[in-house]
Order: structure tokens, then C-alpha cells, then sequence
């Protein structure tokens, strides 16, 4: 039995007159679109829908391959050169899948050396852009993060010298915890905010827990953004904290049939739903 690790984001779509989150995310993954970065192309095959326990899911996956491509051939006999083609070779192939609810999160594999997570977002996000020539049309991909990891890393530190966070409104859903934050920047029509805080004094990670930034930092955690803590731990060392490094992941038994791993990953879907539970 061969294992694999799944990395789970948040999709996050913007663009005008978008009504049926479902209905654009199918459209736009069996749309015929390639990209090419480099040497490589990217692609997205296999769509299929897929419903378990009554919850809504698409399946597809990212492939990487290399282009047609003419190469220079000997022809020793007539003594000339010739062109030949090689085909497309494909490289490695992601299975993800996306969860159709309130909220649209992913669990999508990563893999090693050849499709790595930073890869697969963005190829993923430009691929959706492509299928609607770009238009109005953003669809990041952002990481989810384990709520603990992020409070106990930044719990250890003595002080707080920098905090970088970009974020965008939920949508739909927010949490309890950050829907001031929320609703404040939904209500003001902003799209993106980032903010930068720096102290050459030290900010106290206990004070932190009770002011704006950490409900920031929050929603970055919730995959609404990105967010980088950079501190000074009790010995000295210094210490970035990333919620880009820090992922909740799940580990399933590979299968040929995607609805084998969707009753794996079925259950860590909606705990991490749970988590931001709120409908407007």
C-alpha cells in the first residue's frame, strides 16, 4: 500500500457576477487551457464530480509535462539533419480535491522535486485564470494552517519584532473570532489589506492575543491570506513563523478510484469547515 500526503488550502474567488461557486470551478477546470513556465507545461485532466455522504466535490489532476518539441536528428545514411518530435512527457501528476460548500477548501499532494505546494497553488490559480482569459478573475490559494501550531510557536517567543500579513475578506464564511476584522473590511469595500508592524522594543506575545493583528494573523491561518511573524526567542535565536510553512496536511492509503481517498480525507474536510462556521 502506498501512502500520500495531502496539503489542504482555501480557494478564495473573486470576480464579478459570480453566482455559482460550483458551476465556475466546473466550467473552469475542464476548460481547454494549458500553461507553460519554463520548460513545462501544466494541465489540469481527469475532472470528475463527485458526491459522498451528500457533500459536493470535484476531483481533477494537475499535470506537469514537457512540450512537443523538434529536435535535431542525423540521418547517417543520407548524411543530413532531420527534425523529429518528441511527445509530450509527463512529469508528475497532483490528484486534488475541492470541496463545494459554504467554503471551497482543497486537499491537493504535493510532490516532492517535482510539483511542490508553492507550484501547484499557483499553477492551479493561473490555470483558472486562463480558462477565463483572465477577466476580472482571481482565485488564489492559500494554505490552511493548524490553529495550535501557529499560537504555541508564537508562544514561545520572548518578543515580537516584525508582523507581515496580506489578507483578503472571507467568502463567504468567517469565524467568531475574526468576524470584526471581517465585516470591517467587507463593509469598507476593501479587497486586500496588508498591514506591517515592527517594534525594535519587542511586542509581547502576550499582548498580542487581544489586539487586531493576531485576528489578522488568524485569518491568514484560516486561508485567507498569508501572514509572517518574525521574533526573538529566550535564548536569542531568531525565529520566523510562516503560515505558508506550516500547512495542515493528512496522510491517506492511494487508490485508482478518487472516491477511495475522498472517504479518507472526508472527515478532516469538516473538521477544518468547522472552523469558520458562520453564514451570512
Amino acid at each position: 500500500m502506498t501512502e500520500h500526503t495531502y496539503n489542504f488550502g482555501r480557494i478564495s474567488i473573486y470576480g464579478s457576477n459570480i453566482e455559482d461557486k460550483y458551476r465556475f470551478l466546473l466550467d473552469s477546470l475542464n476548460a481547454d487551457v494549458v500553461i507553460t513556465k519554463g520548460n513545462y507545461s501544466y494541465i489540469i485532466i481527469d475532472v470528475e464530480e463527485l458526491d459522498y455522504r451528500g457533500a459536493k466535490y470535484l476531483y481533477g489532476v494537475l499535470t506537469k509535462f514537457r512540450p512537443v518539441q523538434e529536435n535535431p536528428v542525423v540521418d547517417v545514411k543520407k548524411k543530413t539533419l532531420s527534425t523529429d518530435e518528441t511527445e509530450k512527457q509527463a512529469v508528475a501528476s497532483a490528484k486534488f480535491f475541492v470541496f463545494i460548500e459554504s467554503q471551497t477548501l482543497m486537499a491537493y499532494r504535493p510532490i516532492a522535486n517535482k510539483i511542490s505546494d508553492m507550484q501547484f497553488k499557483s499553477s492551479f490559480s493561473e490555470l483558472i485564470g486562463e480558462a477565463n482569459n483572465n477577466f476580472f478573475v482571481q482565485v488564489p490559494v492559500d494554505a490552511v494552517n493548524e490553529e495550535l501550531e501557529i499560537k504555541e510557536s508564537i508562544s514561545i517567543l520572548k518578543k515580537i519584532t516584525k508582523i507581515i500579513y496580506n489578507i483578503r475578506p472571507s467568502n463567504p464564511s468567517s469565524s467568531p473570532f475574526w468576524e470584526p476584522y471581517d465585516e470591517d473590511m467587507k463593509r469598507l469595500g476593501i479587497e486586500k489589506e496588508t498591514r506591517i508592524s515592527e517594534s525594535q522594543k519587542g511586542i509581547d506575545p502576550n499582548e498580542l492575543e487581544n489586539d487586531r493583528r493576531y485576528m489578522g494573523i488568524q485569518m491568514a491561518a484560516d486561508g485567507y491570506g498569508k501572514a509572517s511573524i518574525y521574533g526573538e526567542k529566550e535564548d536569542g535565536s531568531h525565529v520566523v513563523i510562516s503560515t505558508e510553512k506550516m500547512p495542515i496536511t493528512y496522510t491517506v492509503i492511494d487508490h485508482d478510484e478518487p472516491v477511495k481517498i475522498l472517504e479518507q480525507l472526508h472527515n478532516k474536510f469538516l473538521q477544518i469547515s468547522a472552523r469558520t462556521h458562520h453564514e451570512e
